[in-house]
């Protein structure tokens, strides 16, 4: 287990006006002004990236068919925060100020860790050592030694995996009105799984 030090926040924005030009203008303004409070809050333009961008029209089923209600323009960006696991309040302070801007809905934030060759390391440390120890518990159940290893073999396609805590803006987030977020990051699953053939004899 280990804490995570990086969140991915999926930003999304949409208007629906009389105008495709106008939905994008306001569309626009949100960006801006959410790019603005990135910048006040020293994030890199690196990691700020638009991800879809879309004009469209907006129709609303009611009583068996569509009805146009206009033309919307949406926009979707992920902004990258690290540091979060020295800086406590980071993200909060940055989710406190973006929820007060217009056409923005949070989607969701992803947590991760930077950097997890280490964690790997340990992670398929213990997970060899966990195999071992039910090997040698197995050759004295069985009146045998263990002579050697056959074959080790890894169950995943990655060396390991980080379980990702896609969590929910109205799930994880509490606003109380005073600029205080409650943004609990928990611990992060490294998971290494492996089969480990070893040769006994009596």
């Amino acid at each position: 287990m280990a804490q995570p030090d990086m969140v991915k926040i999926y930003v999304y924005f949409k208007n629906v006006s009389k105008t495709t030009e106008e939905a994008r203008v306001e569309v626009n303004k949100s960006v801006k002004d959410t790019l603005e409070i990135l910048k006040q809050e020293n994030i890199a333009d690196s990691n700020i990236q638009t991800i879809s961008l879309s004009y469209g029209i907006e129709n609303e089923y009611k009583n068996g068919s569509f009805i146009y209600i206009g033309q919307k323009a949406e926009q979707t960006i992920i902004v990258t925060v690290d540091g979060i696991k020295t800086d406590t309040k980071k993200l909060s302070d940055i989710l406190d100020k973006l929820i007060l801007v217009d056409n923005i809905t949070i989607r969701n934030i992803s947590f991760d860790i930077i950097e997890k060759t280490e964690l790997f390391k340990q992670s398929r440390e213990l997970a060899f050592q966990k195999a071992f120890d039910k090997a040698s518990q197995y050759a004295i159940l069985s009146g045998k030694k263990i002579d050697g290893i056959k074959s080790i073999t890894e169950s995943r396609t990655r060396d390991a995996y980080i379980s990702q805590s896609n969590i929910l803006l109205s799930q994880s987030l509490e606003y109380d009105g005073e600029g205080g977020s409650g943004i609990p990051t928990g611990e992060q699953e490294i998971t290494t799984q492996i089969a480990v053939e070893y040769i006994m004899s009596k």
